[in-house]
């Protein structure tokens, strides 16, 4: 699911459509459907993909704080974690999109004027980093007590560095964007 959602375009010879970005977020939001489903003991549902995004040890402190609103439905509005709110939004799109729901291209955008496509590939692979822990992490207190070398160390940080890019890309949603001056 993440592989097709991965890809934007509509197929060769054809521009992309307003449909193509409803399919695109359908296939993220089953990617991360997919992800937590439990086999045949149970379903995949958007309280599990929550769940599976507050286990996500973020670096930074916006990442980690509740402050972000999202929309459960019936009234029910809480604060979240970022990716969390994200993922609230993109979830109750694609529900819109697919059950024929009015959805207007302005609904892909978020208050500050990004596309919410710009977030999912972020969110699902450190949802999936946390689904499948790196068996060769080396942490600083193993290189300071000699257990593993600096280079082992340098490498992990380099291996994890995905990290910051997918926090940086993620506070892009929140950040509010240069004015088009035209």
């Amino acid at each position: 699911m993440a592989t097709s959602a991965l890809r934007l375009s509509s197929p060769t010879g054809s521009t992309e459509s307003f449909y193509d970005y409803g399919r695109i977020l359908s296939l993220w939001v089953s990617a991360f459907e997919v992800l937590v489903h439990p086999g045949s003991t149970g379903k995949a549902t958007r309280q599990r993909v929550l769940d599976l995004l507050k286990t996500i040890s973020w670096q930074s402190k916006m990442m980690q704080e509740a402050t972000h609103q999202a929309d459960f439905g019936g009234g029910n509005v809480g604060n979240v974690r970022l990716a969390n709110a994200l993922y609230v939004k993109m979830h109750d799109l694609r529900n819109d999109f697919l059950h024929g729901n009015p959805v207007e291209t302005e609904k892909f955008r978020l208050d500050n004027g990004t596309w919410i496509l710009s977030y999912p590939a972020a969110i699902f692979r450190m949802a999936l980093s946390t689904m499948l822990p790196d068996p060769d992490e080396v942490t600083r207190e193993q290189a300071l007590a000699g257990e593993k070398t600096r280079e082992e160390y340098w490498q992990h940080l380099q291996a994890a560095r995905y990290r910051d890019d997918c926090e940086e890309c993620l506070l892009a949603a929140v950040k509010r964007q240069p004015a088009d001056d035209k």
